[in-house]
């Protein structure tokens, strides 16, 4: 097993959903009198009909269905490396719905939070 990377946020979902599940992180400015959604960095799972799981880094522009990052100019930052620790996966369990991510804390790239 591998130690916890510090360079990761490392994060578990427990939903009671059946759908889709989403994680929204805000980014670290004077948000001012913007709505929470508006330009949050957000992580978004779902099972296909094949029974695969898909987890999604996107980003909302606005109060609007968020876009993938690699269709704003960004890049995917979740972890998709060889650590199976860190590795994404969104599973179903009865009514309960279960989504693991990782994501740098800093990844350098504009549509990411710094968290």
């Amino acid at each position: 097993t591998s130690t916890a990377d510090p360079r990761y946020l490392r994060v578990l979902v427990a939903a009671r959903a059946q759908g889709w599940v989403a994680v929204g992180l805000q980014p670290q400015s004077d948000r001012g009198n913007l709505h929470p959604m508006k330009y949050s960095d957000i992580v978004m799972g779902y099972v296909d009909e094949g029974g695969n799981g898909v987890v999604e880094d996107k980003m909302a522009r606005d109060v609007e269905a968020p876009s993938l990052d690699i269709l704003l100019g960004g890049k995917d930052n979740i972890y998709r490396g060889s650590d199976e620790n860190l590795q994404p996966w969104i599973e179903h369990f009865g009514n309960v719905t279960l989504m693991h991510f990782a994501k740098p804390l800093n990844s350098g790239d504009w549509s990411d939070s710094q968290i």
